[in-house]
């Protein structure tokens, strides 16, 4: 028998390991899936329109975020009232 604990720390490395291991795949997976994703779109546009496409993509995003972050600023508006003298 072993010191108290001692199984514990060495579940836990294996643990952490295996919890390691398995992110690693899923972060290969997707950079496997971004490279397919990549090949087609240079086979289809091809080489000179896909940074054109890529600007445009980019430019949607900002403008997205932009349209975001200005409609959860508060609108302040003011209401000028003007009187008729008759």
């Amino acid at each position: 028998m072993g010191k108290p604990g001692e199984n514990s720390m060495s579940d836990r490395r294996t643990s952490d390991l295996a919890l390691f291991r398995r992110l690693f795949e899923q972060a290969r997976r997707y950079w496997m899936h971004l490279l397919l994703i990549f090949g087609i779109a240079l086979l289809v546009f091809g080489p000179k329109k896909l940074p054109e496409l890529g600007k445009g993509i980019g430019e949607g995003i900002r403008g997205f975020k932009s349209a975001l972050t200005d409609q959860q600023k508060p609108v302040v508006t003011s209401t000028n009232v003007i009187e008729h003298k008759s």
